[in-house]
């Protein structure tokens, strides 16, 4: 409901700038006044105006006869409409830009395929994919070829008209042989290539979420029914918004459950560190002891060592001393004689 109401006031915005634009260039044109060389059709801008205001209410008929659309279609195809008149004809962007036109096109014929899809997906149940994206390339390429000859028929009925470029828009003058169809075999070859990109992603590819073409309808309802679809619609919306949440509530768990494997990780990872350090001097502190005991037997046996030749020592200086005494007492008897 809340996009509703936003894109209603996109609506609203887009209408009052088309009045806003709509009082300049008819007091532009009344004033005598250019602002510049880009509004100097005054009457042409007032008529591209009012056209454009014009195809803003065409939303509204189309309800009478109980063709409702998507407010998010009406904006595109205000936006369209406003590419089209005021920046192709008013800002001259389709004889300045050379590839606007083409631009335009694809756009627009992707647009066009879009609901030409959600339309066959509603009335052509069950059919296979090659079917759905045939079918939509060939009705977009036929509505391509339908505004093709809509230009042709102005340009036959209008004089000073070139829609189809067929003459050189600043010079004026026409172009000969295979330049002067060069725009309008282009224009029917963005027309298709944007059927085809439509039909390729809409058949052909698995749309997560809710696919565009739900949001680019346009259908049929009877008059029996329109409170029915209301309802419905605002069902699906409220279904359409729980399921947005429930996609945000499991992103959001699947965002917090890898931020407990991240921070599982870096615990680990820290643990582990801290047992290597651990184990690291663990392993010093044994090299140590085993160093301090080689050093200590080392200094035992030294020890024992010296011991060993003290007692040696004490022992020789002993019987030394015993061998004096018994000769000085040999001595004495032998002098006593």
């Amino acid at each position: 409901m809340q996009k509703k109401k936003q894109l209603n006031y996109v609506y609203y915005f887009i209408q009052l700038v088309l009045v806003g634009l709509l009082i300049m260039f008819i007091c532009t044109h009344f004033a005598g006044v250019t602002a510049t060389e880009v509004f100097r059709d005054s009457k042409e801008n007032i008529a591209r105006c009012i056209y454009c205001l014009l195809f803003s209410f065409l939303p509204y008929v189309l309800k009478r006869w109980n063709i409702h659309s998507t407010r998010t279609l009406q904006v595109y195809f205000l936006l369209a409409i406003m590419v089209h008149f005021i920046g192709g004809g008013t800002l001259n962007y389709y004889r300045d830009v050379w590839f606007f036109s083409f631009i335009v096109h694809l756009i627009n014929s992707f647009l066009i395929a879009t609901i030409i899809y959600g339309m066959l997906l509603r009335h052509c149940q069950n059919q296979s994919k090659f079917f759905m994206f045939l079918s939509t390339v060939a009705f977009t390429a036929l509505i391509g070829v339908l505004w093709e000859v809509c230009e042709y028929a102005i340009d036959s009925m209008m004089t000073g008209s070139n829609m189809q470029r067929f003459n050189n828009s600043v010079t004026g003058e026409p172009f000969i042989g295979q330049r002067a169809l060069q725009d309008t075999m282009i224009d029917l070859m963005m027309d298709t290539l944007g059927g085809v990109i439509a039909g390729i992603y809409f058949a052909f590819t698995n749309i997560k979420g809710v696919p565009l073409y739900k949001f680019l309808e346009l259908k049929y309802v009877k008059s029996e029914d329109t409170n029915i679809s209301y309802q419905q619609d605002i069902n699906q919306e409220g279904k359409l918004e729980q399921a947005k949440i429930e996609r945000k509530a499991i992103k959001l768990e699947q965002k917090n459950l890898k931020m407990k494997k991240k921070l599982e990780n870096k615990q680990n990872k820290l643990l582990q560190k801290q047992e290597r350090k651990n184990e690291k001097l663990e392993k010093k502190s044994i090299k140590h002891n085993q160093i301090d005991n080689k050093t200590i037997k080392k200094a035992n046996k030294k020890i024992k060592n010296l011991n060993k030749q003290n007692n040696t020592l004490q022992t020789e200086h002993v019987d030394n001393e015993n061998f004096d005494n018994v000769k000085k007492s040999n001595n004495i008897t032998q002098k006593e004689d």
